[in-house]
């Protein structure tokens, strides 16, 4: 499909139809959803001081931690890629 084509031109090809079909917005959106709302909001805004994370880190003990998952994603990525 993209024989003949240099290869800085492949990657934009690559990168924009990645783009465009959104195949990596839910991702995204979910791996750095805590970055949107509560404490993390926080955060970024730079509303929250250290005393005030220090509270919320000795009450929140237990920590979530989800799989990124980077294989998966890079199996999305090189199908794009060996289309």
């Amino acid at each position: 499909m993209l024989r003949g084509i240099p290869e800085s031109e492949k990657k934009q090809y690559l990168a924009a139809k990645l783009y465009e079909d959104k195949v990596l917005e839910e991702f995204k959106d979910n791996r750095y959803k805590s970055y949107t709302e509560g404490i993390g909001k926080k955060i970024v805004s730079g509303e929250v001081s250290f005393e005030e994370l220090s509270e919320y880190a000795m009450s929140h003990d237990q920590i979530n931690n989800e799989s990124g998952r980077q294989e998966m994603l890079e199996a999305i990525v090189n199908q794009y890629i060996y289309k």
